[in-house]
């Protein structure tokens, strides 16, 4: 009997150039990134920059805070499940799961206890501590998708969601789910731009992922939330697939806390496991979303493995290469859920938007192409979308076009 295979029907999104996909696909295609000058918090004449790709809406850190991003939640949730036609009827509420990732939800008040004592929090809110915690966010989306089964919530750094999606693919592929919403969170606060600016990670200006002058990264916010079903049961219910997953490979460098391999190796990995070690797929790929963080060495050690990668390809044309980082910054833990939807887009409307930012890109390897410039008409059969995060944590998540992935089944 053959796997169950898994389809995504729908997305639904908060990016920093607003709410909802056609809003985010005219922002890559503008070419024009979304990094602005922000007042979230009070700035510090330490700080390297002060720009960032925020979500306005989301506003100051205040008491209310947290109800801002609990309703961005809501309404990209809601987006994904009108997006894929869903009702809350189709499907046993306990064949429904929820996958999050996320880095970092709901702490406001933590926040603002380290930063100015417990006279900051009122005794309302000590009531209410429930919200503190990151596993919210899965309380409020299975509520929203009518879910009751399986859930989980994954804080692996900045893979938290590209981890989060692949899991919920396994939970459909091994018959515990029929459906999951699955997706991540991420938005940057005084705490994570400290951090990021002490070890000198962050530009100086806008993102520039792979160009030779790249200087660092750049914060964002995201909401990003996908529909995966089991692809007979959407077929039987009428759904139009938008992509079809078709593996998932995560791991650990085991190398530095904050540092990547400068090999790649472990990068390297995830990538074959996410084409299911198929020498068809490496030969059919088209396209790489990379992590492309606009560090010097983040991006270095990416290409590498990339260039390992496809040394056993056999179709000589060179796989496209991008970060869309460029235009909507890091979201972290939300990050790979953000970079997934992009790709889902490129696929589905078969255009890949420049890489934001890079003009001069230091690249020798004629297996792959780091595109500048302009937009490239192009069909995607084959991409893979890649994450890397602190403590080591790497992933990436191979998707097709529903008619390319018929081709073969990994």
């Amino acid at each position: 009997m053959a796997e169950p295979r898994v389809v995504v029907t729908g997305m639904g999104i908060w990016s920093p150039y607003g709410r909802g996909l056609e809003i985010l696909w005219r922002g890559l295609m503008s070419g024009v990134s979304a990094g602005k000058t922000i007042a979230r918090f009070p700035f510090h004449e330490v700080y390297r920059s002060r720009i960032a790709a925020a979500i306005d809406e989301l506003g100051d850190e205040d008491s209310d805070f947290d109800a801002r991003v609990s309703a961005l939640v809501s309404e990209a949730v809601n987006d994904a499940l009108a997006d894929a036609g869903l009702r809350g009827v189709e499907y046993e509420p306990s064949a429904v799961g929820v996958a999050i990732g996320a880095s970092q939800s709901h702490n406001s008040m933590l926040r603002r206890w380290v930063k100015h004592g417990p006279e900051a929090i009122t005794e309302a809110e000590v009531r209410g501590l429930s919200w503190l915690s990151s596993s919210r966010i899965v309380t409020l989306v299975a509520g929203l998708a009518r879910a009751h089964g399986i859930s989980a919530m994954l804080s692996t750094a900045c893979t938290s969601s590209t981890t989060a999606v692949g899991l919920a693919a396994d939970w459909i592929r091994s018959g515990r789910a029929r459906c999951v919403v699955a997706g991540g969170i991420g938005y940057f606060s005084d705490v994570s731009f400290s951090g990021f600016n002490i070890l000198r990670l962050i530009s100086r200006g806008l993102c520039r992922p792979f160009d030779a002058k790249r200087d660092g990264m750049m914060f964002g916010d995201c909401f990003a939330f996908l529909v995966l079903e089991e692809a007979d049961a959407a077929r039987a219910r009428g759904a139009r697939p938008i992509v079809e997953i078709l593996g998932h490979g995560c791991g650990n460098e085991a190398f530095h806390a904050t540092g990547p391999d400068p090999d790649g190796e472990a990068l390297l990995r995830v990538m074959l496991a996410a084409l299911s070690n198929s020498p068809s797929l490496l030969d059919r790929l088209t396209y790489i979303n990379a992590h492309g963080t606009g560090t010097p060495a983040n991006d270095a050690a990416e290409l590498k493995a990339i260039a390992r990668l496809l040394t056993g390809r056999r179709n000589s044309e060179p796989v496209t290469v991008t970060s869309t980082k460029g235009f909507h910054g890091h979201a972290l833990g939300g990050a790979g859920a953000m970079e997934l939807t992009c790709t889902a887009l490129m696929i589905q409307r078969g255009i890949i938007p420049p890489n934001a930012g890079a003009n001069e890109v230091e690249n020798s390897e004629p297996s792959l192409r780091v595109l500048t410039g302009k937009a490239e008409p192009r069909v995607i059969d084959v991409a893979l979308s890649n994450s890397v995060g602190f403590g080591g944590n790497v992933a990436s998540i191979c998707v097709a076009a529903p008619r390319a992935a018929a081709h073969e089944a990994p």
